[in-house]
């Protein structure tokens, strides 16, 4: 194995180790020091660990039990897992587990504490749980349903990243942000339940969730965040809200089920990529609030065939339209400004100044 140089820091272990028992001379062991240890089953943690890295265990399929010494100030292992000294904090499970009843003592899932648990089916969380820390169970790509109680007010960023199999979720109304990557790459994903307690999406919360057909936002919604649907191939319809000024960078794009798209008067500027490759888009109305128009919002656009521009709108950027193949006419008021290949590769549009 590696360490720092005064061995206390554990840095790296042999990826073919069975069992390890970590030296008493480390204090700490580094982010992702097991990773990748494939034949790995049982770790031993002695008391004179106070620190763990995020990842520690990612990739070690086979891992079956942590134990940690009995006279441990920070650490206490039961039923092969591992949680912070008064068992509130789940800090780190098994990879190899299949089911997992969380204790009533824990309020917080720690990051990471599921992540990589590629076996994992189900886990029950009891209502003690306020806190679902950040990549808490990112990759465990079993998992097809999980009930989160009402009592939990935050989920952590990447929180279910790559859950693969996870069909359906209900967000409690305790929560009030939808942090970043939370779903990312749930690519089974059908159908999410947003309350009107959240107030934002941030980026990426549902990128590439393939088979997300429809989604409501409410009214409760005033920020949207880069990417947010990004990579939604089965997403139909959408309406944003008209609590959202900005549609941000790279919104919708890639979308390419997109048909219906309902933009808000209170929409003052239409991010970069916004819509683009949005193939199945076949016609959108901008209101008359937007004031900018970004590169590539509708590139790539290929059914989209009308357009009705506002008349508060000022700046339509580089390459804007491109590649909209069946644009046959836009009528550009004159207090705008487009730049140059706004409309490149529409062989069918005429624009025109009104």
């Amino acid at each position: 194995a590696l360490y720092s140089k005064n061995r206390t820091v554990l840095l790296c272990v042999p990826k073919t180790v069975r069992t390890f028992e970590i030296p008493a001379s480390v204090t700490k062991i580094a982010a992702s020091a097991f990773s990748g240890c494939e034949a790995l089953v049982k770790v031993i943690i002695p008391a004179s660990i106070t620190k763990l890295g995020y990842g520690l265990f990612y990739d070690c399929p086979c891992l079956e039990t942590i134990e940690a010494a009995s006279d441990s100030r920070w650490f206490h292992a039961f039923g092969g897992a591992l949680y912070s000294k008064d068992r509130t904090v789940l800090l780190c499970v098994p990879k190899a587990v299949s089911a997992f009843e969380i204790p009533a003592s824990v309020t917080k899932i720690g990051d990471g504490a599921f992540g990589g648990c590629e076996a994992l089916a189900s886990v029950a969380i009891p209502k003690s749980v306020t806190e679902i820390g950040y990549g808490a169970f990112v990759g465990c790509k079993a998992l097809r349903s999980i009930e989160i109680p009402k009592s939990v007010t935050k989920i952590g960023a990447s929180a279910f990243e790559d859950c693969a199999a996870l069909v359906s979720m209900a967000i409690p109304k305790s929560v009030t942000e939808i942090e970043p990557w939370t779903f990312s790459g749930c690519e089974a994903l059908k159908s999410v339940e947003i309350p009107k307690s959240v107030a934002a999406l941030a980026d990426g919360a549902f990128d590439g969730c393939k088979a997300l057909k429809s989604i409501e936002i409410p009214e409760t919604v005033t920020e949207i965040g880069w990417g947010v649907f990004r990579g939604c191939k089965a997403l139909k319809n959408i309406a944003i809200p008209k609590s959202i000024t900005v549609l941000p960078d790279r919104a919708l794009s890639g979308c390419g089920s997109l048909a219906n798209v309902t933009l808000p008067e209170s929409i003052t500027k239409i991010g970069v990529g916004a819509f683009y490759h949005c193939k199945a888009l076949a016609g959108v109305e901008i209101p008359g609030s937007v004031t900018e128009i970004g590169s590539w919002a509708f590139g790539g656009c290929g059914c989209l065939g009308s357009v009705s521009l506002g008349e508060s709108l000022r700046e339509i950027q580089w390459n804007a339209f491109e590649d909209c193949v069946s644009l046959e006419s836009i009528s550009v008021p004159r207090s705008a400004q487009w730049r140059y290949g706004s409309f490149k590769d529409c062989p069918k549009l005429t624009v025109t100044r009104r």
